[in-house]
C-alpha cells in the first residue's frame, strides 16, 4: 500500500484489492493535530468489523478507557502516524442529551464520513460490493472525478473517489 496525496486534512491508506491502493481523507468527523480523526458509530464491534474486514485498515488500539468508554482506531499499515477513531458517542466526551442526538443523526445516516481515494472507482466499487460493503449510489462521474458512495455499519455515508488528473479530467 503506498499513501496518497492528503486532501481535506488527515488521510488513511488501505487495501481495497489486489495491488489497489486506498486513500482516505476525511472530512467532516474531528480532525486532530496528531493525525487522527473522530468517527461516531453506534457498534464498535461492527465497525471494526467494517473498517477492518471490508475496507482493510488495521487495528490500532482496541483498549478500555476510563469505567464507560472503549479506545478503537484503526489505520494503514504503512501510515502509522494516521488513525480514525471509531467511538460510540457518550460520556465523558459529551454529555448525554447530545450523545443520544448524535446517536440518532447516525442511525438516520444523514452524517458525513470519509472519502476514499483510489486509482480505479470502478474496480474498488466491485471488489468492495463483492465484500458485501453497501453502496448507496454507483460509481458516476462527478465535476471532481470518479465518485461512488457507501454506507458503512452505523449509517455514514463515505465517498470512493478516482480524483481527476491535475490539470484533467478523470
Amino acid at each position: 500500500m503506498r499513501f496518497g496525496s492528503v486532501r481535506s486534512g488527515v488521510a488513511l491508506a488501505g487495501a481495497v484489492g489486489e495491488g489497489d491502493d486506498l486513500v482516505v481523507a476525511a472530512r467532516g468527523g474531528q480532525g486532530r493535530e496528531d493525525g487522527g480523526v473522530g468517527r461516531g458509530t453506534l457498534d464498535q464491534d461492527a465497525a471494526k468489523a467494517f473498517f477492518t474486514e471490508k475496507l482493510g485498515l488495521e487495528v490500532r488500539a482496541d483498549v478500555p478507557f476510563g469505567e464507560a468508554m472503549r479506545w478503537l482506531t484503526v489505520g494503514a499499515e504503512n501510515q502509522p502516524e494516521v488513525q480514525l477513531t471509531l467511538m460510540v458517542p457518550g460520556p465523558p466526551m459529551m454529555d448525554a442529551e447530545s450523545a443520544e442526538q448524535l446517536k440518532a443523526l447516525l442511525a438516520k445516516g444523514v452524517l458525513v464520513g470519509c472519502t476514499f481515494t483510489v486509482e480505479d472507482c470502478h474496480a474498488a466499487y466491485k471488489e468492495l460490493s463483492a465484500r458485501g460493503v453497501a453502496f448507496v449510489r454507483e460509481p458516476q462521474p462527478m465535476p471532481w472525478g470518479i465518485s461512488a458512495a457507501l454506507r458503512d455499519d452505523s449509517g455514514t455515508v463515505h465517498e470512493i473517489l478516482q480524483p481527476h488528473a491535475p490539470g484533467g479530467n478523470a
